[in-house]
């Protein structure tokens, strides 16, 4: 998972460091390059096989329902300008290229940054604050991350089932304002403005209300993203706590009326010596759903993880595990997930690393969520799939598939730079 600055008074801090009379040599811009390539290795076991004979032959599509393998590859290039104005006022701009040959999208992150003693100010399309400053227990698991790792590449992730590490109408990186504070006694604040999850780059601003091509057909505008995270270090031992929210309305393609945006997550990691634990907790309301989902009783969702790290010399071993469940509806089971990731890193050479990953899987619905339960919802599915039904978050699953357990298998190569 990555990790990775709002309001007029970031643009006002700006112009005031500019005014300042601070006696430093202007630097010219200079580029610098970075990157990572990955090499991986899968393979999978699905016990789900849809939810319906017309849902899809399991031998046609290897996701459902039967064992597979295959290789993936993925990489980034990041290039940096970084350049300092004569008052000390530091600026740079980014531009990240995805090395992903599958994807229709060949950048994945572009924004400028000033930087000074009042804060840090980010403008473009980039992660918000409540991302890029949690720390918990996904901050520990190596491999590719664990539960908000490539699973999901391989592994069906059925109904109402929530999963990953980013809260439900997390706008992503969407164009956004954000700004950091400076860090005053371990502490540190940072908040993001995002219009629209719809709009990146220089789309037209009327794409900013258009539901019609989101894979969840659920839009969130005016989304505000905060973050307090507070670091220490004392001895041996290392403290890091992070609080977050994400705030918002909610657009959907359909005439419902949808949630707005309340969840908020908490995380913490405490490192001593050779060993890292970690946590987080994440609790999403009802955020972005649909009238008619919220009316039987559903939420969405909530979830608690750990992980324990231990390095040695070049390797590092980790487990992590992550529980969630979601609320399908008033007289219904739950919907859970059960997530254990055992994975191990080694570094052969400088910028050269091979690691492996083991996924163990159970997601249970109960009938309620794919249909057959005559009791709830007069026996039609709570997240049913077709244009017709009511959208459903990206994050709770696919609708319309079953219960499912299997795991999943990484071996891979990573080259950093």
């Amino acid at each position: 998972m990555t990790k990775k600055l709002l309001g007029t008074t970031a643009l006002m801090a700006v112009s005031f460091v500019a005014a300042q009379e601070v006696s430093a040599a202007a630097v010219a811009p200079a580029l610098s390059i970075s990157g990572n390539a990955r090499f991986q290795a899968m393979g999978v076991k699905n016990s789900a096989k849809g939810s319906s004979a017309a849902d899809g032959d399991a031998a046609a599509n290897p996701r459902n329902g039967v064992g597979s393998y295959g290789f993936t590859q993925t990489g980034e290039m990041r290039f940096a300008v970084a350049g300092m104005a004569k008052n000390g006022l530091e600026y740079n701009y980014l531009i990240a290229l995805s090395g992903n040959t599958g994807s229709s999208t060949s950048v994945s992150e572009n924004r400028i940054e000033f930087k000074g003693s009042w804060g840090a100010l980010q403008l473009g399309d980039t992660i918000g604050a409540q991302d890029l400053m949690m720390v918990d227990a996904v901050n520990v698991i190596g491999g590719t991350g664990g539960f908000d790792g490539s699973w999901l590449d391989a592994f069906t992730q059925p109904a109402g089932v929530f999963a990953g590490d980013s809260m439900v109408g997390d706008p992503g990186d969407a164009t956004k304002m954000s700004y950091f504070t400076p860090r005053v006694a371990g502490f540190q604040f940072g908040l993001s403005f995002t219009p629209s999850s719809r709009h990146e780059g220089a789309e037209p601003l009327t794409q900013s209300a258009d539901t019609s091509s989101t894979v969840s057909n659920v839009i969130t505008r005016k989304n505000f993203g905060g973050a307090l995270n507070y670091t220490h270090a004392f001895d041996e031992v290392g403290v890091s706590a992070t609080g977050a929210f994400l705030s918002g309305d909610s657009k959907a393609s359909t005439e419902e009326n949808a949630a707005k945006v309340r969840a908020y997550q908490i995380g913490g990691l405490v490192t001593y010596r050779d060993f890292q634990f970690g946590a987080g907790y994440i609790d999403n309301k009802k955020s972005t759903l649909v009238d008619s989902l919220r009316s039987l009783g559903t939420d969405a969702g909530k979830a608690w993880s750990f992980a324990l790290g231990y390095t040695y010399e070049a390797s590092k071993f980790t487990v992590g595990y992550q529980q969630s469940k979601t609320k399908v509806a008033t007289g219904a089971s739950d919907a859970k997930g059960k997530f254990w990731s055992f994975t191990a890193d080694h570094t052969l050479a400088p910028g050269l690393g091979v690691y492996a990953e083991a996924d163990f899987i159970r997601f249970t619905v109960p009938q309620a969520a794919t249909g057959g339960d005559a009791s709830v919802n007069g026996g039609t599915a709570v997240f049913a799939s077709g244009a017709s039904s009511a959208p459903v978050p990206t994050a709770l699953g696919t609708p319309g598939k079953k219960s499912n357990t299997g795991s999943v298998f990484i071996l891979g190569t990573k080259i950093s730079f």
